[in-house]
C-alpha cells in the first residue's frame, strides 16, 4: 500500500508546497485516503474511483475513463476525465468529483482487467490549495461493439474462435493490432486511433495506402518456438515476439504464402464493423464534395461532438450532432432547449469572409472553423441577409439523413 512522507508528497506537489508549506496534516490526510481507496478495492464489482477501458458503439476507445458513481442498475463514467477530487465525507464514505467529458451510463457487469496507479486531488490544510496523490485502483474493460481491448494478457488457447481482440501497441506506425483466430489460422490488421478517438485500419510499416492484413497459420509459430506449447503464449507475446519475427522471415522469402500471407486489400477480412472505416473528411475540400452526400466532421465543442455537412448545388447545409446513449442525435446549437438547428449557407456567402480564396480548395475543417462560425454570428446580428445564411429550428429532415440519426 502506498504511504507518503512529507518529502515524498512534496515531489508531486512542488507548487503547492511553495505557496502553502505542505505539512504533516496534509500527509496524514492523503495517507488516510490512500488507505481507504486501496483497502476497499473490490475485484467482483466496479466502484467509484476505478478506471474503465471503455470502447463505445462507434469504435472510439477511452483507456482511462473514470467511474464517478455506481447506482443500482448502472454506473456513470467520464470518458476523458480531469484528475478527480476525493473527499472522505464520513467515516469510510468516499466521494469523487471530476470534470471533463463526455459522460455516459454503462452497465455494472464489467470484466476485471487489472490494477493501475491513478492520480487524485484533495484540499490541503485549511482549504488553502489542492494537492495531488496517487493510489492503486482496479481497471475494468467494457466494449459496446464486441471487441475486447483487454486482449494483450489473454493466451492463444483462451481465444474464442472468430472473436476480435485488440492489442494496444504504440509502434509509431500504429496504435495497436486487431487479431482474430479461426481454428488453425490467425488474422491480424493494424489500427490507428487519432486524437479524437476515431479508429481506422492501417497498413504495416507505412507502406502503401490500403490496410494490410496478415493471414498466419498457427504452425508457422514453430519457426520461432518449436518446443513451446503455443496455447500458452499471451497475445502480447504472440505479436511482440513471434509475429514481428515471422514478418521479417516472410520478407526474406523463408516463409511460404501458405504459412504467412500478406494482403493489401480493402475487403473486410476480419469482419470488423463498418464504423472502423472512418474517412478523414476534415481534409476533404469543398470542390471534392459529392452533391447530396453527407459528410461527418468530428469537432468536440462541449455542446456537440461534430457536424454533418451537405452540399447541394450552390448551398451548404450544416447540423450539429451528439452521441448519446449509443445513438447519434441531432441537436440545437449551444445547448438551447428546442428543435434541431439547421444552418444553410450559400457558397457565395463565403466571399464575405475571404473574397480572394478559392473556395473549391477550402477543406471542411477550415470551412467549419473559419467560415461557418463567423457567418452564423452575422446571421444572428443580421449583418448578412437571410438569402445568404438561413438558420432553421425544425423537426423536418432537411438533410435527408438516415432515420438512425433521430432518437
Amino acid at each position: 500500500m502506498t504511504k507518503y512522507t512529507i518529502e515524498s508528497l512534496k515531489v508531486i506537489n512542488q507548487s503547492y508546497h511553495q505557496e502553502h508549506q505542505l505539512n504533516q496534516f496534509d500527509v496524514d490526510k492523503v495517507n488516510e485516503l490512500v488507505r481507504l481507496i486501496e483497502g476497499s478495492r473490490n475485484n467482483e464489482f466496479p466502484q467509484a474511483r476505478d478506471i474503465v477501458e471503455y470502447t463505445n458503439q462507434f469504435g472510439c476507445y477511452f483507456g482511462n475513463a473514470h467511474i464517478e458513481n455506481v447506482d443500482e442498475d448502472d454506473m456513470r463514467i467520464c470518458e476523458r476525465p480531469h484528475v478527480p477530487f476525493v473527499d472522505n465525507q464520513s467515516a469510510g464514505n468516499l466521494h469523487f468529483n471530476t470534470s471533463g467529458g463526455i459522460w455516459r451510463r454503462i452497465p455494472k457487469n464489467l470484466e476485471l482487467v487489472g490494477t493501475r496507479i491513478k492520480y487524485f486531488t484533495v484540499w490541503g490544510h485549511e482549504h488553502k490549495g489542492a494537492l495531488q496523490f496517487v493510489a492503486v485502483v482496479n481497471v475494468w474493460g467494457y466494449s459496446e461493439n464486441g471487441i475486447s481491448y483487454s486482449g494483450g494478457k489473454l493466451t492463444l488457447g483462451e481465444m474464442e474462435d472468430c472473436k476480435i481482440y485488440a492489442i494496444r501497441q504504440n509502434e509509431g506506425y500504429s496504435s495497436g493490432v486487431f487479431i482474430r483466430r479461426d481454428r488453425d489460422e490467425l488474422k491480424l490488421v493494424h489500427f490507428w486511433i487519432n486524437d479524437k478517438g476515431n479508429i481506422r485500419l492501417t497498413e504495416f510499416e507505412g507502406s502503401g495506402d490500403k490496410p494490410q492484413y496478415v493471414i498466419m497459420k498457427l504452425s508457422a509459430l514453430n519457426y520461432i518456438e518449436p518446443k513451446v506449447n503455443k496455447d500458452n503464449f499471451t497475445l502480447d507475446e504472440l505479436y511482440g515476439v513471434c509475429f514481428l519475427d515471422l514478418y521479417d522471415l516472410r520478407n526474406e522469402g523463408k516463409l511460404s504464402e501458405d504459412e504467412f500471407e500478406l494482403k493489401d486489400t480493402v475487403s473486410n477480412l476480419l469482419e470488423l464493423p463498418s464504423k472502423f472505416y472512418i474517412p478523414n473528411f476534415a481534409d476533404t475540400t469543398i470542390g471534392e464534395m459529392e452533391e447530396g452526400k453527407i459528410y461527418a466532421l468530428e469537432q468536440e465543442r462541449g455542446y456537440c461532438e461534430g457536424v454533418f455537412i451537405r452540399k447541394d448545388n450552390d448551398e451548404l447545409t450544416f447540423i450539429h450532432f451528439w452521441k448519446d446513449n449509443n445513438k447519434i442525435r441531432l441537436i440545437e446549437n449551444e445547448g438551447q432547449e428546442y428543435l434541431p438547428e439547421y444552418v444553410m449557407i450559400k457558397l457565395s456567402a463565403l466571399n464575405i469572409i475571404d473574397p480572394n480564396e478559392d473556395k473549391d480548395q477550402v477543406k471542411l475543417r477550415l470551412l467549419y472553423e473559419k467560415y461557418f462560425f463567423v457567418l452564423y454570428d452575422m446571421a444572428w446580428t443580421k449583418e448578412v441577409s437571410s438569402d445568404d445564411v438561413k438558420v432553421k429550428n425544425t423537426s423536418s429532415n432537411l438533410m435527408d439523413l438516415p432515420g438512425e440519426y433521430f432518437n
